[in-house]
């Protein structure tokens, strides 16, 4: 309590009153009230930080099941491109190579019609 206020309850402790004046109780019942809402505002505020940082935990949680998706991906993505040519079979490129021998490499019509 601030010193002014514990001199005013000296003060009316010595009159022989056996409460304090009215204006000091109305005044004590506001700043309880003051701290009722201050405390029950901080027990909300812990609740919704607990809230997010168990919604950041999840989120993080799928981010890394996701990165793991994509890297499972690239590699299956890699080792397929290892394994087949790019556009065509072995066949097929000695059929390209035949034709443009065959008819040269202006004749384009020519070439993708033995292809």
């Amino acid at each position: 309590q601030p010193a002014n206020l514990m001199a005013k309850d000296l003060e009316w402790q010595k009159a022989g009153a056996m409460q304090p004046p009215p204006d000091r109780l109305k005044r004590q019942r506001i700043d309880q009230e003051i701290d009722f809402v201050q405390k029950d505002a901080l027990v909300e505020l812990a609740r919704e930080n607990l809230m997010i940082k168990h919604q950041i935990h999840v989120a993080n949680l799928e981010v890394q099941r996701l990165k793991q998706i994509c890297g499972e991906l690239e590699s299956e993505q890699a080792d397929s491109k290892d394994s087949k040519s790019r556009y065509w079979t072995e066949e097929e490129h000695q059929r390209f190579l035949e034709a443009v021998e065959k008819y040269g490499h202006k004749d384009v019509k020519s070439i993708s019609s033995i292809v």
